[in-house]
């Protein structure tokens, strides 16, 4: 099983930062920046690689937020998603062809890959007690 590390990223105006796939199977369907994790590397090390190589922007680490299994029709994936937070940075889209800056309340107007539901039902059922928690890392 492939273990994934991906980020949840907010800005200052407490908006989530999403990024949709260009190519192969899930082309379109948007996602939570991040990537596979490589033999000997953490998870904090691991995202913050893959935000660098896909997005070339470096954030603040938060919290843990979610960690359980998914099953793809072709493979299972062990997701573990990270809270954090990003100061104005310009993005730069390697793996991606769009990102967006959305609220918490808009998530259901995006299709996102379906290993991301358990996330996005998180976000949406938490959302004042975690915009508290991005506030304070922007004191």
């Amino acid at each position: 099983m492939k273990k994934v590390i991906c980020a949840v990223i907010f800005n200052s105006n407490d908006q989530l930062l999403i990024t949709r796939r260009s190519k192969g199977k899930y082309k379109d369907k948007w996602e939570f920046p991040g990537g596979k994790v490589e033999d000997n590397e953490s998870n904090q090390d691991c995202l913050h690689r893959e935000l660098s190589e896909e997005l070339d922007v470096k954030v603040k680490i938060i919290c843990k937020f979610t960690e359980f299994d998914y099953q793809y029709p072709d493979h299972d994936v062990h997701l573990i998603s990270y809270i954090c937070s990003m100061s104005d940075q310009k993005i730069k889209l390697v793996d991606h062809d769009l990102h967006e800056w959305i609220n918490i309340s808009d998530v259901d107007f995006f299709d996102f890959l379906s290993a991301d539901d358990e996330i996005l039902n998180k976000l949406k059922n938490n959302s004042d007690f975690i915009l508290m928690k991005i506030s304070e890392s922007f004191s």
